[in-house]
């Protein structure tokens, strides 16, 4: 009988494994986006929706006609399911609104983006504390309801801006818009404009939600 090295036997099945999980591994047309808060207590399932449908938003905005992301909430996606992108957002600090008027303080930026070799990658650094301090004196008037969807809809620009250097492949910035390189607070609180039912994305839905 012929004795094979046990080395060989666990990489023939680990060659066996991989070739089960490509045949029946799920393939997506639209990415994954994988929303990680530092704080997972200030980031209620509820605000976690949020937040996710005002991103579905930016991005049709964006890439008008792209099939919505799945949504994943501190939790990679199983490892036999197939993406075209997936994107990791990182969330600092507390996103929740703020109570009182903030302390001054040495304004941060609200988000960033890392590259490496003058190329981005897929990871977005969105810091939760500095936007609830820009946009605090925007929506100090507003209904605690209402506070919370801007709050969701300020990240969400941020997110859009952040997108943008990913999606150019670029670190320079526009003159105006979303893509300029600051954003005043009453940009990021101010409605979208009126669309028709149609043109509006279906409230989105956290995938999983778990440890990362």
């Amino acid at each position: 009988m012929k004795v094979f090295p046990r080395c060989s036997l666990i990489f023939g099945f680990l060659v066996l494994l991989s070739a089960c999980l490509t045949a029946y591994a799920q393939h997506y047309s639209q990415p994954a986006l994988i929303l990680k808060p530092d704080r997972i207590a200030n980031f209620r399932p509820e605000f976690a929706n949020a937040v996710a449908t005002e991103i579905q938003i930016r991005l049709q905005e964006v890439n008008p006609g792209q099939p919505s992301p799945i949504f994943y909430l501190s939790q990679t996606p199983p490892l036999a399911v197939d993406f075209p992108e997936i994107l990791f957002l990182r969330f600092t600090g507390s996103c929740d609104v703020l109570p009182q008027m903030p302390a001054p303080h040495a304004p941060r930026a609200l988000g960033s983006v890392p590259f490496v070799k003058g190329e981005p990658i897929n990871y977005i650094l969105i810091d939760c504390e500095e936007i609830a301090l820009t946009i605090n004196d925007a929506i100090a008037p507003m209904k605690p309801e209402q506070r919370a969807d801007a709050m969701a809809r300020a990240i969400s620009r941020v997110f859009q801006h952040e997108y943008l250097h990913i999606h150019r492949r670029t670190s320079h910035h526009d003159e105006t818009g979303v893509f300029a390189s600051a954003l005043s607070r009453r940009f990021l609180v101010a409605p979208d404009p009126p669309t028709s039912p149609s043109a509006t994305p279906a409230a989105a839905v956290i995938e999983s939600v778990g440890a990362l």
